[in-house]
């Protein structure tokens, strides 16, 4: 680990990201591992405060948990969990759709730019970064995409409760991705939705989420 990786003035906070990606990756920190402070501090050569301060703001976002004199945790989704998860996003979103469609929310430039999010997503599937960077740079640029979407809809409250599961919905996207083993297929399919949307057909774009959500099918 190189020593100077962590100078921030938010420290905790790039902290937080660096461990919160090491989760997605599901290498380093493995579900139900027990994250041991003073290891953990002394690896990426930070103090045991400011990884507590870290650990705190993971534990908020689900992402760990605490037991009483044993330590923190590496939270423990299974299959089901993620299912659970996506079939709130499943109600949420297409909801979200029904008002982008009937209310005309996405306009022409929306719409130009959306495809060219999903431009740079085919894009990354035959770049030359290894297979870890454009796992992680896939995952952002999705939820980049749809949370424009959960933006452009005005719903405050559906959008809070997506916020509210951001990074468990992100890790359930992560895992979907790894299942769907098709970087390019996957992208592609964001062109359907898109499509869908501009044509205002609800049910298609309907069926282009349930689609994209292999968890989901698989149940």
């Amino acid at each position: 680990m190189d020593k100077d990786f962590f100078k921030n003035e938010n420290l905790s906070d790039r902290v937080a990201d660096f461990i919160r990606r090491q989760i997605l990756l599901g290498e380093d920190f493995k579900k139900g591992e027990h994250l041991r402070e003073v290891e953990l501090a002394e690896k990426l050569k930070i103090s045991r405060s400011t990884l507590r301060e870290a650990l705190k703001e993971l534990e908020k976002q689900g992402l760990v948990h605490s037991v009483p004199r044993k330590g923190t945790f590496v939270s423990d989704f299974d299959h089901h969990d993620f299912v659970e998860i996506y079939e709130i996003r499943y109600l949420l979103e297409t909801n979200i759709y029904q008002v982008l469609i009937e209310e005309k929310r996405l306009s022409v430039e929306d719409l130009t730019m959306l495809r060219k999010m999903i431009d740079k997503m085919v894009e990354l599937t035959t770049s030359s970064k290894n297979l870890q960077e454009k796992l992680t740079e896939f995952n952002d640029r999705d939820i980049r995409f749809h949370s424009f979407l959960w933006e452009k809809s005005g719903k405050k409250w559906f959008l809070t409760m997506l916020k509210n599961i951001f990074y468990q919905l992100r890790l359930a996207m992560f895992q979907d991705l790894v299942l769907e083993n098709n970087m390019e297929k996957s992208a592609k399919m964001h062109y359907e939705l898109i499509d869908a949307l501009e044509e205002g057909n609800l049910e298609k774009s309907r069926d282009c989420l349930k689609k994209h959500i292999l968890i989901m099918n698989e149940k």
